[in-house]
């Protein structure tokens, strides 16, 4: 009996109610993002798998996301799934998430099928490197005594050859990959997958604010408002790079661009969101101390 991966096995997981388009998914702590919510690029992921169970389309090729309240690890997500408008070629699909009867995230996918164009390839792609000779992203939080998110167990991270900075445009870069080999033959799932390092603001915004190497803790925490993905390719690569940059920021807002690649310099997808400032309440922290 195969063993599906942990990703995998949850994008396959949605049950669906005697109603059309009604969908429970169970989502358990390993995908946890601020301490006992689910990670904010988990939702997105969910939202995309959820629209291909209902598109007739062949693919994703955007999705809109306001994200309402925090969702909690542990309980169920019920999602409703409704067709806006379907086209000969295109269609608008709905994708509205609540928890305990409120709701978490409303979205809208636009799926499409495929066609002919004219090929225009990414102005900028990044500065090539074997993600596997890179050190592992994950060893380097422990070293700096934070404990890595629950993700960690199913997910690989390698930190880029210069961790992003002003010389290459960018605030932060990580590689991520999921295992040996793993891409998904179903567009919506590879697509969830980059919307999964998609949602990965955290390291630009600290790097940005001057505090990645300072001893004093920021001394706000922040939250993602919104996300506008434009999904570019239907394929991608095992390691994909993760580049995130702080556009501007002011009045207790940031915005961030970020862009996934493949290993061979394909541009996969490229999100903008808006991420809120808050003050932090005692005893909060966005990482958990490593274990001694």
């Amino acid at each position: 009996m195969t063993t599906l991966h942990p990703f995998e096995a949850v994008m396959s997981s949605f049950v669906r109610d005697e109603s059309d388009g009604r969908y429970t998914l169970m989502v358990d702590e390993l995908w946890e993002g601020q301490p006992g919510n689910v990670f904010g690029g988990f939702l997105v992921a969910a939202v995309v798998r959820a629209a291909g169970l209902e598109s007739t389309m062949t693919r994703p090729v955007s999705s809109s996301c306001q994200f309402l309240r925090p969702a909690v690890v542990g309980a169920p997500l019920d999602f409703a799934v409704v067709s806006l408008r379907r086209g000969r070629t295109s269609e608008l699909v709905r994708v509205s998430i609540a928890q305990a009867g409120k709701p978490v995230v409303e979205a809208q996918v636009r799926t499409a099928l495929d066609g002919d164009g004219p090929e225009c390839a990414a102005r900028t792609p990044p500065i090539a490197e074997d993600p596997r000779e890179l050190p592992s992203g994950w060893d380097t939080m422990r070293g700096q005594g934070i404990e890595p998110p629950r993700m960690s167990a199913c997910w690989d991270t390698r930190f880029g050859a210069d961790g992003g900075g002003t010389d290459t445009g960018r605030d932060s870069a990580f590689w991520a990959s999921l295992g040996d080999g793993m891409t998904f033959a179903d567009p919506y799932i590879e697509a969830s997958r980059w919307a999964l390092s998609l949602d990965s603001q955290a390291g630009a915004i600290i790097r940005r604010v001057g505090v990645a190497h300072s001893a004093e803790p920021l001394p706000w925490g922040f939250s993602n408002l919104d996300s506008l993905v434009h999904f570019h390719r239907a394929r991608g690569s095992e390691w994909i790079l993760s580049e995130n940059t702080v556009v501007a920021g002011g009045d207790g807002l940031v915005s961030v661009q970020s862009q996934v690649w493949s290993e061979t310099g394909d541009l996969l997808a490229t999100a903008m969101s808006q991420v809120a400032f808050f003050p932090l309440r005692d005893n909060w922290s966005f990482a958990r101390e490593a274990q001694a």
